[in-house]
């Protein structure tokens, strides 16, 4: 049997071949396509990471600053590393995400802060290292697989919130044509009365009351014909409004009639940030009411002088005063001290004189003797008084009745806190205290000359009425009111003064119809927008540029290194 082998198997195994070839072409271009899924994934992933590694380190630039602005310049509080000028923390934050901060604090009033971000990165082809709560070995090697963005910032200090008589974030319009500023120094002898205004004392008056308004607004700022005592400032690009008699300027050069805006007491570089204000705490002692009595003492002196010596001796002491007595009868008895005094004339006879009639030598020229005639005789002792001080003291005791009492704890401790829910009164303070007043303040402040207040006031409003805030202290920084903000409305009424700060940055403060007794306020005062419309007088406080974490620090460049 002869067997034929036939083309079709062939055929057959041509087949079998382009279908592996198909396979492995179609094979390796779905590989090649996930591979290529993978890879974009991975750049997609390290790009979103390449973002968040610059949010870390502006986080630690965030850190940084409010650490100066908080704690400089004690800067090693808080867990921060000193190594000489250099302050050093590293923080650990959720996702895998960490940055270090290095503070050059070699210039205090410029420092240069250094930010790292880390963020992990994605591992191309295998699981990325590192989880949060890791060990410090660990934290190494999930920062060796990290991607990281570094930060630069300089900052500079700047003089503290408190730091212009009047300052406002919208606008101020002072329309009255007797509002003015100026400035004095409570810390300086020099520029203060005792630590109070210098009023009318010209050689002691500054002009440091400067006015800052944050708005680049036209016409923020508002000055119509007030006396600016000071710098203005606003927002950058803002112009002022001046009217034909306002002035901006120096005490000499206002009194020399200038009007207008000196040179140099305008700038346009007001940039103030205003933090909200939180209630501290939600229970604290209640001020109660009460009758506090002061006692006012009046001394009066004299002097009393007499012939004997006063027995007991007074306190103040004794003073022994001589004079002389002459009389021509012997005083009998004859006094301690006493001196016979001759009393003599010039004679001339032609006879000799009879003995005892003369004193002296008798000298003849011609025809005649001259000599001194005795014609009598004195006698003069001494006489002694006593003069002493004498002291008339009047008391006079005067009482009133408070409707808030407060008793603070002593000036160098801490302060007492108190809570109440609204104030409607007068609040009467000694001691050091803190006060909450949740639902708005509404009355008079008085504080003791030992006094010290920090009110936190929440509410819609804020009004100062009656004598206002009476403070005895005579130091603004002893009375400060921080109001929330949902303070929205401010007002003074009366002729109250006020020797203080106010912070009420979300507030709206009108003053209308003053003119009859000025009205004075004496430290700073932080609104949303201020319209005055009468007499006023604001009188800031220089030694509120030092208050204690007031100051802040400025950002002046950032660049990413």
């Amino acid at each position: 049997m002869k067997i034929r082998f036939g083309s079709k198997s062939g055929e057959q195994g041509t087949a079998l071949m382009v279908t592996l070839f198909l396979c492995t072409f179609m094979l390796l271009s779905v590989v090649g396509y996930l591979m290529n899924a993978r890879h974009q994934q991975y750049i997609g992933q390290r790009a979103q990471v390449w973002n968040m590694s610059i949010s870390v380190a502006e986080a630690g630039i965030e850190e940084g600053l409010q650490h100066l602005n908080a704690n400089s310049p004690n800067l090693e509080q808080g867990g921060w590393t000193r190594n000489g000028t250099t302050y050093q923390r590293a923080q650990t934050l959720s996702g895998n995400s960490r940055y270090v901060i290095t503070i050059n604090a070699f210039d205090i009033n410029n420092p240069v802060l250094t930010a790292i971000g880390y963020h992990e990165a994605p591992v191309f082809g295998g699981s990325s290292a590192g989880t949060t709560g890791q060990s410090d070995s660990t934290l190494q090697t999930s920062i060796a697989q990290s991607i990281n963005r570094t930060i630069e910032v300089r900052a500079t200090r700047r003089d503290g919130l408190f730091r212009g008589a009047l300052i406002a974030k919208e606008g101020v319009d002072l329309n009255g044509n007797g509002v003015s500023t100026d400035s004095f120094d409570s810390t300086n002898p020099l520029y203060s009365n005792s630590g109070r205004y210098p009023a009318g004392n010209l050689a002691k008056l500054r002009s440091n009351g400067d006015v800052y308004v944050n708005s680049s607004l036209l016409n923020a700022a508002n000055v119509g014909n007030s006396d600016i005592h000071g710098c203005l400032v606003v927002g950058p690009g803002g112009l002022p409004n001046l009217g034909p008699n306002g002035g901006v300027g120096s005490y000499p050069w206002r009194l020399a009639g200038n009007n207008g805006i000196q040179t140099g007491y305008f700038r346009d570089d007001s940039n103030f940030t205003f933090p909200d204000v939180e209630i501290p705490y939600t229970f604290g002692a209640t001020p109660a009411p009460g009758t506090v009595s002061t006692t006012n003492i009046t001394v009066s002196s004299g002097t009393t002088t007499t012939a004997s010596y006063p027995s007991p001796a007074p306190a103040s002491g004794v003073i022994t005063n001589i004079s002389y007595a002459t009389t021509s009868v012997q005083p009998s008895p004859v006094p301690s001290g006493m001196v016979v005094n001759t009393l003599t004339t010039y004679s001339s006879s032609s006879s000799y004189p009879p003995p005892g009639t003369y004193v002296g030598e008798v000298r003849r020229q011609g025809s005649k003797y001259y000599y001194n005639r005795i014609t009598g005789y004195s006698y003069t002792y001494p006489v002694y008084t006593y003069s002493y001080n004498t002291y008339t003291t009047n008391y006079v005791v005067t009482s009133r009745a408070y409707d808030y009492i407060i008793n603070g704890g002593h000036p160098s401790l801490a302060p007492v806190n108190y809570y109440v829910d609204e104030i409607e009164g007068s609040v009467f303070v000694r001691g050091n205290a803190r006060l909450v007043v949740r639902d708005g303040f509404s009355g008079e402040i008085f504080i003791n000359s030992d006094g010290k207040l920090e009110a936190y006031v929440g509410g819609s409003s804020i009004s100062v009425s009656g004598n206002g805030v009476i403070n005895d202290s005579g130091y603004a920084a002893n009375c400060i009111i921080w109001c929330t903000a949902s303070v929205t409305s401010m007002d003074f009424s009366g002729n109250a003064e006020i020797t203080g700060v106010i912070y009420a940055p979300q507030a709206d403060l009108k003053l209308n119809g003053g003119g009859h007794l000025p009205f004075d306020f004496t430290g700073s005062l932080v609104v949303n927008s201020a319209k005055l419309d009468g007499h006023f007088s604001f009188h800031y406080d220089e030694a509120l540029r030092s208050y204690n974490s007031n100051a802040r620090y400025l950002v002046t460049s950032w660049n990413e290194i």
